[in-house]
C-alpha cells in the first residue's frame, strides 16, 4: 500500500495532481540539489543550501540522508517545492530534517546552475508550492519560513488501493499523523483542517493561518514562562529560542519589593567580543529601547556563550512590562546603528507576570 497526496484543481496545478497519481508509472522522484558554502561564508553565519523539488517518492528520505552524511553538512536551509507524494516518506524526510537541525523554506530554484554567486545575490530563487506530503517534510524544519508568494496546501490523505479494513487503517494513519504533528510542534488542529478537504482537492493555508497552526514560525520557537522559588528568592523566567540564539529574561524579586532584571543572551563565539565592545545596554519593551543604568562594565561574559548583566528595574519600566507583548534585552557598541540582543514573546504569560510583580511588591 502506498499513500499519495493530491494537488489542486484546475489550471496548471491540474497537471501536478495527475503527475502525483501516476508517479509509480513514470518513476518520478524528488530532485536534490545542494550548494555548499566555503568556510569563510559559514563563519559569517551562512548555511549550506539544499533544494528539494518534485514528487516525494518512497526512497527520497534515504537519498537525502545519504547526501547530507556524504557531504558532512552540519548546517543547512532546505527549500521545498513539491506537489506531494508518499505520506510516510514525507514524515521520514521531516524527521531527518529535524534530526539534522535544518531550517525549511517553501521556494524553488530556476536557473541553469546553482552557484554561490547567484545565491548570494538571491538570483533565480522564486516562489514555490508545498502541498500534501510536502507539508509533513516542511514542518520538520526547526525554523520554518514561507517566502513571499509561496503557498502551502493540505487535504485528507488517500490511498491507491481499497480493502475491507479501510476504517481501521484510517484510524491508525490518523493517529500517526496527529502524533507526528505534535512531535514537530505543530498544532494538531491542523489535522482537523486536513480532514475537511477531499483527497482530490487542496486547501491553501494563508500565512496568518500557517502561523496560527504553527506550521510556520518565521525563526522563533514558542516562548515559555515560569516562576521558580529558589533559596536566593523568587524568579520569573521567560525563555525563547530564535534563529539568532536563545534569550532568557530573568526577573528577581529582591528586598522591599524591588525587582532586578538579569538577561542572558546566547551570543556563542561572539560573547567575549560583545562584552568588550559594549558601552551601554537597554531593556526592550515591545518596540522601545529603554536605557539601563549600571556600573562598568555594563555587560558581562557569563560563560557558555552567554552575555548579560544584572540591574535594578525602575518602577516605570515595571509598569510597562505589565502591558507588554514582548520583553527583551539589547547590547550597544559605540556605533548607535548596531545592537545585539533578544526578545521573548509574552503570549499568554501576562497573568503570570502580573502575579509575580504583585507578590514581590507585597511579600
Amino acid at each position: 500500500m502506498s499513500l499519495w497526496g493530491s494537488a489542486v484543481f484546475g489550471g496548471p496545478r491540474q497537471d501536478a495532481r495527475q503527475r502525483v497519481h501516476t508517479q509509480t508509472a513514470t518513476d518520478e522522484k524528488l530532485s536534490i540539489k545542494i550548494l555548499q558554502l566555503d568556510p569563510l561564508a559559514r563563519s559569517l553565519g551562512l548555511s549550506d543550501i539544499i533544494y528539494l523539488d518534485g514528487i516525494i517518492d518512497t526512497a527520497a528520505a534515504n537519498r537525502f540522508e545519504h547526501e547530507v552524511n556524504t557531504r558532512n553538512i552540519e548546517s543547512a536551509i532546505v527549500h521545498l517545492n513539491s506537489p506531494g507524494g508518499n505520506l510516510f516518506e514525507g514524515m521520514r524526510l521531516g524527521r531527518l530534517i529535524r534530526k539534522f537541525g535544518f531550517s525549511t523554506y517553501v521556494g524553488r530554484w530556476e536557473g541553469k546552475a546553482l552557484t554561490k554567486a547567484a545565491w548570494m545575490q538571491h538570483k533565480n530563487k522564486v516562489p514555490g508550492e508545498c502541498y500534501s506530503a510536502c507539508v509533513f517534510a516542511f514542518v520538520g524544519g526547526y525554523f520554518r519560513y514561507l517566502t513571499d508568494a509561496s503557498t502551502i496546501g493540505v487535504h485528507r490523505f488517500s490511498k491507491t488501493t481499497a480493502s475491507s479494513s479501510d476504517l481501521a487503517l484510517a484510524q491508525v494513519i490518523s493517529g500517526q499523523i496527529t502524533s507526528y504533528l505534535s512531535e514537530m510542534g505543530v498544532d494538531v488542529a491542523l489535522f482537523e483542517l486536513m480532514s475537511q478537504v477531499s483527497s482530490d482537492g487542496i486547501r491553501i493555508i494563508s500565512e496568518t493561518a500557517a502561523k496560527r497552526y504553527r506550521v510556520v514560525n518565521n525563526g522563533y520557537q514558542p516562548s515559555s514562562w515560569s516562576i521558580e522559588v529558589l533559596k536566593e528568592g523568587i524568579y520569573l523566567r521567560g525563555v525563547q529560542t530564535a534563529w539568532y540564539g536563545t534569550g532568557k529574561a530573568n526577573f528577581i524579586c529582591g528586598s522591599q519589593g524591588r525587582i532586578a532584571f538579569m538577561p542572558m543572551y546566547q551570543a556563542g563565539d561572539r560573547a567575549e567580543s560583545i562584552s568588550k565592545a559594549a558601552v551601554k545596554h537597554s531593556f526592550r519593551v515591545d518596540e522601545m529601547f529603554l536605557p539601563l543604568e549600571t556600573t562598568e562594565p555594563p555587560v558581562l561574559d557569563l560563560g557558555k556563550g552567554y552575555v548579560g548583566t544584572i540591574v535594578g528595574l525602575p518602577e516605570e519600566y515595571i509598569s510597562l512590562l505589565l502591558k507588554a507583548k514582548t520583553v527583551g534585552y539589547a547590547v550597544h557598541p559605540l556605533n548607535p546603528g548596531i545592537f545585539w540582543g533578544f526578545t521573548v514573546d509574552i503570549d499568554n504569560a501576562g497573568e503570570k507576570i502580573n502575579n509575580f510583580i504583585n507578590n514581590c511588591k507585597y511579600k
